[in-house]
């Protein structure tokens, strides 16, 4: 059985062109993309993507997926794939349609640093359910017609 396909979202080279242009280079955008690449081009990469941070035990990995709670609570399996290493501080987030065997790529954000002056700043993200991205996502897998659970 082929692996399911990566589909990049509707808004994710937007997210790339605003981390560019919060940063001033493309050099972090251009590594989120080779990164999104090199997991498009390894069906064991693209697999592991299809299972939760309990299922996962794999010797010297180079990122973890995890479902994202307030999500999954309101009946959307959208899933957080944290990068390890160089590219740490960013999330992408997806949702896995097991019915048309793809992985949608639905946001790429940087996770919010510790601390009260971080609070306000929409530019990064901290998986608050009334954040601009969540209700994107929300949006966007509703769009697609991806299956919700209750």
């Amino acid at each position: 059985m082929a692996a399911p396909e990566l589909v990049n979202g509707s808004h994710l080279v937007q997210d790339l062109e605003a981390i560019s242009q919060r940063e001033g280079s493309t050099r972090t955008a251009d590594k989120i993309d080779a990164f999104l690449d090199e997991m498009d081009a390894s069906e064991d990469a693209i697999w592991k993507l299809t299972r939760d941070y309990a299922e996962q035990n794999y010797p010297a990995p180079i990122f973890n997926c995890r479902i994202v709670r307030f999500f999954a609570e309101r009946g959307y399996f959208v899933y957080r794939l944290r990068p390890l290493k160089a590219l740490g501080q960013f999330r992408i987030l997806y949702a896995y349609d097991g019915k048309d065997e793809q992985i949608h790529l639905l946001a790429v954000v940087r996770k919010r640093p510790e601390g009260p002056e971080f609070e306000k700043d929409v530019t990064y993200y901290g998986y608050e359910p009334d954040h601009p991205i969540s209700k994107r996502v929300m949006a966007e897998y509703d769009l697609l017609g991806l299956p919700r659970y209750n």
